[in-house]
């Protein structure tokens, strides 16, 4: 694959990621109120439950699978930064979605 190629190609996965943006923030916001702010005792396990619901919500059609793919790989690092205290931006941030 040429170069260019591939910077087209990530300059699309980037777009395509970013819109998640705006539901990931929301999500974030609606896994803070489901947990009541604490996340002392929550696993991984549980807030990936709870985030894959939430893209069900979220999102229709073929969003679904990439919502619920990206929490799949990624509850384990949620989890630690919203144990870190970060913000619904910075956690949307570090999985690549903003």
């Amino acid at each position: 694959m040429s170069r260019l190629s591939l910077l087209v190609f990530g300059a699309l996965l980037v777009a395509t990621f970013a819109q998640f943006c705006p539901q990931c923030q929301e999500m974030c916001r609606d896994a803070r109120a489901n947990f009541k702010q604490d996340f002392s005792k929550v696993t991984a396990g549980q807030l990936q439950t709870f985030m894959e619901s939430e893209c069900k919500l979220k999102f229709t059609g073929p969003s679904i699978p990439v919502c619920t793919s990206f929490v799949d790989q990624n509850s384990g690092q949620m989890l630690k930064d919203f144990q870190n205290g970060l913000s619904d931006q910075q956690i949307c941030q570090n999985g690549g979605l903003c």
